[in-house]
């Protein structure tokens, strides 16, 4: 991948790792692991050299919590719900309080790999607190995933299903009153 390599020459440590991970990403989309896997190994390798006070470039700070996000949220991709989860309790106990806009990303993540695994409970639970954090971030692309997941959801006509229809439709509300970001 082009950034990948861009960033190889010359791009701090914690940026080369960042760009692995978004390498896993894009592997994930075309369906593959091995690309995957070993992007994501590689930027754990990076990681595990870098001081706490590297410069960073990029957005936001990228850690190894972050790396276990990209790992559970690709796993998703992959259709490899149960899998996935691990990754993404690991990255939600590690990311910091403050990464509101990441710990929201992962919330909706996990809500996707509960749902695959068929834990509709799960998957409402983790959906409540994804659109808690839209409330506070203002990330439509939650939103819309929150959205499309009670969509696949609603079938199972549960006491959490119907409560997070209610939510989704009061985040919807509220979420062009206060403006959006990205």
């Amino acid at each position: 991948m082009a950034a990948v390599d861009m960033a190889g020459r010359g791009g701090s440590v914690r940026m080369q790792a960042w760009t692995n991970a978004v390498a896993s990403e894009m592997y994930c989309f075309t369906g593959e692991e091995y690309g995957f896997r070993a992007s994501l190994e590689e930027a754990r390798t990076l990681l595990s050299g870098t001081a706490e006070d590297e410069p960073w470039g990029g957005i936001a700070w990228f850690d190894l919590a972050k790396a276990d996000a990209y790992e559970g949220s690709d796993l998703v991709r992959l259709g490899r719900f149960e899998e996935a989860l691990p990754s993404l309790d690991l990255a939600i106990d590690r990311l910091s309080p403050d990464m509101l806009r990441h710990r929201c990303t992962a919330f909706v993540s996990r809500a996707e790999a509960h749902a695959g695994a068929g834990n509709v409970d799960g998957a409402c639970a983790d959906g409540h607190v994804a659109l808690d954090l839209v409330a506070r971030v203002q990330h439509r692309e939650t939103l819309r995933r929150v959205t499309e997941l009670h969509r696949r959801l609603r079938r199972h006509r549960t006491t959490g299903t119907r409560s997070l229809g209610e939510h989704v439709l009061d985040a919807r509300t509220a979420l062009p009153a206060a403006g959006s970001r990205a």
